[in-house]
């Protein structure tokens, strides 16, 4: 630490002695992002005259970004921010905090003092142990002495056993209080106190608004969608996860959800340098690179009006937001909320890929009057209320479409029934192979479905090579598809045969693709 950063750290330690130190305020407005917030706090804070200028402080989490921090006055009292210092110092356990540090405290002293009982029992029972083999002074004193080793034997150790079990006991206690404890403080044992320098009138306390930037809070879109085939339609289910670490407790607080990241600035960077020339030996670093002068912290304060740094928009051409109403959010806690429960209309056919595997991947195809706006979170995937899958989720588009895994009730066989290679004649200069398939379907539900069936058609990389293909019905397209589209009825069964021939020179070795 430099005799500047020791000097100022003195100068904010009187302050917070002699000034009234703000506890940390409730906040009134969040703004969660996926994986940060913006807290906005409102409060009528004391204020101090040092040098004609007015003085206020402000306690804000650990987890604070100083450089995010922005601060209004309210109302007209004539006063504007000039300059914050940003200082971390111990916190001062409070409320549940110091209770759950007091119980703490009292349970680690109950274990230690269990541990030393059983320690005390266990040596008891090694000194019974030490003398049992020791022979008594008469014969007929060995049953006795035998017995009494015995009893002790037995008291020690049923009394440390016991012991032992109150000691897991109290670990287990011990463990759920320090984890209330890191929900409580965030984690951590320290906040930071903003110092705020305010010229204008002097004034004995201010109505002020201050925002700043967690990354200890966040919220994350999570889905249910759960097909239903026979009704058409498949249920939606939108849940936000909201999530904070802060060491606070959000009272009552409105909450808006934004669907991208927070970015933080006021302008772009400075382009860096485009340097080209020779190579030279990388620099080593030293000590003095990463002392604490190394990097000055750096401090952010808005003046009264000021814009906040990151724009929130309903419908925005950076992001949506959505307004989820107001809630309360313990530290180290999670909640949903939920945003969107609807069902959709939905198109279902099944898709039969018989090279990739024997089943009938239920396929639903949607069009949506305007192009939804659900960002990409976790979902879970239901067919007819079965779980399926659990895979991630988003859609920006009119028309889409999604997978619902195999359904049971369509039963998919493919065999082989010929792959042969050989001679193309008598006394023929090229050679032949062929294959040839049989697909089996039964439906055995109790509905008519659609289904469309995909084989791939060789693609043949030698002109040489002369392809005979047995697709009956089919249609190809491009790509190298061929495609059958069947409807079965309830209970109805069919079989569909294709198959390939190939001919090519006897003197060409060839890679069959894998088939």
């Amino acid at each position: 630490m430099t005799a500047l950063q020791r000097t100022m750290a003195t100068s904010v330690l009187l302050f917070l002695i002699l000034a009234p130190l703000t506890a940390l305020a409730q906040p009134i407005a969040v703004t969660l992002y996926p994986n940060s917030g913006v807290v906005t706090e409102l409060a009528t804070v004391q204020l101090t005259a040092e040098a004609g200028l007015n003085k206020a402080t402000l306690t804000l989490p650990a987890a604070t970004d100083p450089a995010s921090l922005r601060i209004s006055p309210e109302g007209s009292s004539g006063l504007t921010p000039t300059d914050v210092s940003v200082l971390s110092v111990e916190r001062r356990d409070e409320g549940r905090i110091k209770m759950v540090h007091g119980q703490l405290s009292q349970a680690k002293a109950k274990r230690q003092e269990l541990v030393d009982k059983r320690s005390a029992h266990e040596g008891a029972a090694a000194y019974w142990r030490s003398i049992s083999g020791k022979e008594g002074p008469k014969a007929s004193d060995a049953a006795g002495m035998a017995a009494a080793v015995r009893q002790g034997l037995v008291v020690e150790l049923a009394a440390a056993s016991a012991l032992s079990r109150e000691i897991k006991s109290q670990a287990k206690t011990i463990k759920e209080l320090e984890e209330e404890l890191k929900r409580l403080t965030g984690g951590s044992v320290r906040i930071l106190v903003a110092t705020v320098t305010l010229t204008g009138k002097a004034a004995k306390q201010a109505k002020l608004r201050w925002s700043y930037r967690l990354n200890t809070a966040g919220w994350t879109p999570r889905y249910t969608l759960n097909a239903k085939p026979d009704t058409g339609v498949v249920d939606f289910t939108w849940d936000a996860e909201l999530w904070q670490n802060s060491g606070t407790t959000w009272n009552d607080v409105a909450v808006t959800l934004a669907t991208a990241e927070f970015r933080g600035g006021h302008a772009p960077g400075a382009l860096p340098p485009w340097q080209i020339r020779p190579d030279a030996p990388m620099l080593r670093k030293t000590k003095e690179m990463f002392s604490d002068n190394a990097m000055e912290e750096p401090l952010a304060l808005m003046a009264a009006g000021a814009p906040a740094s990151a724009p929130v928009r309903s419908e925005g051409r950076i992001f949506d937001s959505y307004d989820a109403g107001r809630t309360s959010l313990d530290s180290g806690s999670r909640k949903r909320i939920l945003m969107e429960q609807t069902s959709w209309k939905a198109k279902f056919d099944y898709l039969v890929r018989p090279a990739v595997g024997p089943g009938a991947y239920t396929h639903a195809a949607f069009t949506f009057d305007s192009a939804p706006k659900y960002p990409n979170g976790p979902a879970t995937y239901l067919l007819d209320s079965a779980m399926v899958r659990k895979a991630s989720f988003a859609l920006y588009t009119k028309q889409s479409e999604l997978f619902f895994g195999t359904d049971p009730q369509l039963e998919v066989r493919r065999i082989p029934l010929a792959r042969q290679s050989g001679e193309a004649g008598f006394l023929s200069s090229k050679k032949s192979h062929s294959w040839d398939w049989r697909v089996s379907i039964n439906n055995t539900k109790s509905i008519p479905v659609s289904m469309r069936i995909e084989e791939r058609i060789p693609q043949i990389g030698d002109e040489r090579i002369e392809l005979e293909k047995r697709l009956p019905d089919a249609d190809e397209e491009a790509g190298g598809l061929a495609i059958w589209s069947l409807k079965l009825n309830p209970g109805q069964k069919t079989d569909l045969e294709y198959g390939y021939s190939i001919t090519y020179p006897k003197d060409m070795i060839l890679d069959l693709g894998g088939r």
